[in-house]
């Protein structure tokens, strides 16, 4: 998640996403968007189900230093 943040921040755009001036200026295949488009969900959808795990441990430890 660190790396993401930091490659956003160096590049201004998703890894295996190209920016928005060459999209613009190259266009891109509609195939090709739908593939990273389902790419970048998978990958939020891992990265939402990690949060989950770690937000159900941090309940778990309260509950246990609450008791």
């Amino acid at each position: 998640v660190e790396e993401l943040g930091s490659f956003i921040k160096t590049n201004g755009h998703l890894p295996n996403v190209p920016p928005a001036s060459e999209i613009e200026s190259s266009g891109m295949d509609i195939g090709q968007m739908q593939r990273v488009m389902m790419e970048k969900i998978e990958e939020l959808s891992l990265y939402i189900i990690q949060q989950q795990e770690q937000i159900k441990e941090l309940r778990e430890q309260l509950n246990k230093t609450n008791k």
